[in-house]
């Protein structure tokens, strides 16, 4: 992958594709692949108004963290984050769905 391919999400290639087994080991990768890129922020802040004057910058850390994220679990985990407005509710989702009590 080229480093361009990675600037928004970090190095996903070191990120196993998530299948519904082995949740905080997919999440520690994933989050550090997000810290990464400069878009963990958008998984866990909710977003801004649209008149602030940082929801261009969360906007775009957002559709990048939801890209990676997509990208980095099953087809069957991505049909249900598709309803999803924000990374921070994918990211919910998947720590409520799949992360232990």
């Amino acid at each position: 992958m080229s480093s361009n391919a990675n600037s928004g999400s970090g190095n996903l290639s070191l990120v196993p594709v998530f299948e519904g087994v082995g949740y905080s080991t997919w999440a520690t990768s994933m989050r550090a692949a997000l810290l990464m890129g400069n878009s963990w922020r958008a998984c866990n802040t909710p977003q801004p108004a649209a008149t602030h004057d940082d929801y261009n910058a969360w906007n775009e850390a957002n559709n990048k963290a939801q890209g990676a994220i997509c990208l980095r679990v099953s087809e069957e985990i991505r049909q249900h984050l598709f309803s999803l407005n924000s990374a921070k509710e994918m990211w919910e989702y998947l720590s409520t769905t799949y992360g232990n009590p």
